[in-house]
């Protein structure tokens, strides 16, 4: 079944051809008028691809905001707070940093550190062994992140 019935129709001796402007093969108020059936098809033609063209647009903004999400997902942490502060922690939380020539995001540098077994001493410093980071290595906001990440591995 086609989207875009041509309907034909006589107007005086004249044979017409509505194409509808949507999709509802029941009303023609508004359709597109033609004198011949080419140029009705040459517009149901131009509507199907508008119409995937539309399909294809609410993909890639629906892909767009599923990759910005997965981008700001801070596995629960933020979700705590009241909104305006957690757009603060998101955000300090994504600023990129530098560590041993890697320019990365602080999540990720943090999720990496916690991942390699680093803990939260009780002076806020990241401790692995002999191996730590001050809190201004990753701000607070990064080390209570840390500390988060790691309470959640301990309950799991």
């Amino acid at each position: 079944m086609n989207k875009y019935p041509i309907k034909e129709s006589t107007h005086g001796h004249d044979t017409i051809y509505l194409v509808p402007r949507r999709y509802n093969p029941d009303e023609y108020f508004g359709a597109t008028v033609h004198r011949s059936r080419g140029e009705a098809e040459a517009q149901q033609t131009e509507n199907q691809q508008r119409d995937q063209a539309e399909k294809d647009r609410l993909a890639k903004v629906a892909q767009a905001q599923a990759e910005e999400a997965q981008q700001r997902y801070t596995d629960g942490y933020a979700e705590q707070f009241p909104p305006m502060q957690r757009a603060r922690i998101i955000n300090t939380l994504l600023r990129p940093v530098r560590r041993n020539g890697v320019v990365d995001s602080r999540r990720n540098h943090l999720r990496r550190l916690v991942a390699e077994g680093f803990t939260v001493g009780d002076d806020n410093r990241l401790v692995k062994g002999d191996v730590f980071f001050l809190p201004s290595d990753f701000t607070l906001t990064g080390v209570r992140y840390a500390a988060y990440l790691i309470e959640r591995q301990q309950c799991n």
